[in-house]
């Protein structure tokens, strides 16, 4: 089913002033549906107001969280563990550093066992 659905021109040649209508009532109704778009030059208004489906997708490129609110990838959340913990991330010696079940065993030794 089509978002966005405009009005068909049937006789251009023999009702002008019909098809101006029809011409200018779809050009309202396609101003209208990019309003609803997200901006991707933030152009206001920028704001998502549902939830958003990814439909098993992921996010990537994500940059580091700047602040409190913004998204944290996993590589934040281990490093922000490690400095909790008052470990070096990586210093258990593989090459790659160490994974965040590496982290979380640790943690589960200090304070016994997690649950989600």
């Amino acid at each position: 089913m089509a978002k966005v659905t405009l009005t068909d021109i049937t006789d251009l040649e023999n009702d002008p002033s019909q098809a101006q209508t029809a011409i200018n009532a779809n050009n309202a109704t396609i101003e209208q549906q990019l309003d609803l778009l997200l901006s991707r030059d933030s152009e206001q208004p920028n704001q998502i107001l549902a939830d958003v489906d990814l439909g098993g997708m992921r996010i990537i490129n994500l940059g580091a969280p700047e602040s409190g609110t913004d998204m944290a990838r996993v590589i934040d959340a281990e490093r922000l563990i490690y400095e909790l913990l008052g470990l070096e991330y990586g210093e258990t010696g593989t090459e790659n550093g160490v994974s965040l079940v590496d982290v979380l065993r640790l943690v589960e030794g200090v304070v016994g066992p997690l649950t989600v």
